[in-house]
């Protein structure tokens, strides 16, 4: 039987399931001993978290649920004047490869879609996901050392 899966807006009270988020899925962190690991990880999830609401005032956090409510993901969503960019798309690791990151991806090439227009988004050259982003149809738009920026034109879902 195929789980189901669900989308909802974050809220404040989600703020401690992000954090736990982030701290379960920042590979750099990982190895680190666990009293600095925890200093420098609320650092860098409050860092990011004011990079990103600099850099996209407007963008949309949602939580990836699972068919019980069970908050499992989230993932954040920029509308841009050309289309959405992903900012960020992160499912906790116990619940990796079940399928989460591909159905919010499809929602958002669905939402995409009905407005005309693509996705953007840029991920680390080593990033495993990229072929999950492939695979959803996804093109190489450029790169550089570290990342690699890919593009979907809303022709294929």
């Amino acid at each position: 039987m195929e789980e189901r899966y669900g989308l909802r807006r974050a809220a404040a009270q989600d703020e401690e399931f992000l954090r736990r988020l982030f701290d379960e899925t920042e590979e750099s962190l990982k190895a680190l001993p666990p009293e600095l690991r925890r200093a420098l990880m609320e650092m860098q999830y409050r860092g990011r978290e004011m990079t990103y609401s600099a850099q996209y005032p407007e963008s949309e956090s949602w939580i990836l649920c699972l068919q019980d409510g069970t908050a499992a993901g989230r993932h954040l969503v920029a509308r841009q004047s050309n289309g959405f960019h992903e900012i960020d798309l992160a499912v906790l690791p116990e619940y990796q490869g079940r399928g989460l990151g591909r159905f919010a991806l499809q929602e958002l090439q669905r939402r995409a879609r009905t407005e005309g227009v693509g996705v953007t988004l840029s991920l680390a050259k080593a990033n495993p996901a990229e072929r999950l982003y492939r695979r959803l149809g996804f093109e190489l738009m450029d790169e550089d050392e570290v990342f690699r920026r890919m593009v979907w034109s809303g022709t294929e879902v």
